[in-house]
This record gives C-alpha cells, sequence and structure tokens, in this order.
C-alpha cells in the first residue's frame, strides 16, 4: 500500500502480535477521521485470531517433528530386535519363516 506524502491520519491503532510471550509482529491502522478509535475493538479481536493461528502452527510443527522422530525410533527399534534375533538364531530358521511376518504386523500397526 502507497501513502501520499502529505495525507494528515487522525488517529492511529496498533497492536503487537505475541506467541508464548514472544513478540512476532505489529499491527497498525491509520484512519483518516477520529472515529476509527471504534475499530480498536475489531483490531484487537483480529490480533487474538492471528495468535491462535500462529500458536496452532508451531504447535503442528513440533508435532510433525515429535512424529518423525517417533517413527525413526521405532524403524531402529525393528533392526535392533533383527539383530538380536540373528545373533541368537545364526542360522536363520526362525527369521526366515516368522520373523517377516513378526515385522509386517509390527509395521502395519504403526503405519
Amino acid at each position: 500500500m502507497k501513502i501520499n506524502c502529505g495525507t494528515e491520519f487522525r488517529a492511529l491503532v496498533a497492536v503487537s502480535i505475541k506467541v508464548e510471550e514472544e513478540f512476532k509482529g505489529i499491527i497498525v491502522v491509520l484512519f483518516k477521521d477520529e472515529n476509527g478509535n471504534d475499530d480498536a475493538e475489531c483490531l484487537k479481536e483480529i490480533n487474538k485470531n492471528i495468535t491462535v493461528a500462529l500458536s496452532q502452527r508451531m504447535l503442528f510443527s513440533k508435532l510433525e517433528k515429535a512424529n518423525r522422530k517417533l517413527k525413526d525410533s521405532f524403524r531402529s527399534f525393528i533392526t535392533l530386535i533383527e539383530k538380536i534375533i540373528e545373533l541368537k538364531d545364526p542360522y536363520g530358521k526362525f527369521t526366515v519363516t516368522t520373523l517377516p511376518k513378526s515385522l509386517s504386523r509390527l509395521q502395519r500397526g504403526w503405519d
């Protein structure tokens, strides 16, 4: 938006945007007349909505990261089980016949 030089504003309303007490930005509205102060409550509501949306996005990102980490841990656990079974049964009788079925059941249950 471009503001022409010499434009006079009679009122200004500003609210800061904070998420978890961290400053994220500011919303500023300039009014040419003095009746703009009535819109301050509307601006505060918009601020609340923005804050909630930012908080939800941050939580969603943290959840996605934790989910990836959990899936990686699960895969590492399965690999560890495979190695332990291989040590216990070096000739592969159990591994060849039973392990693939057991692992596929675990994997289906996880996904």
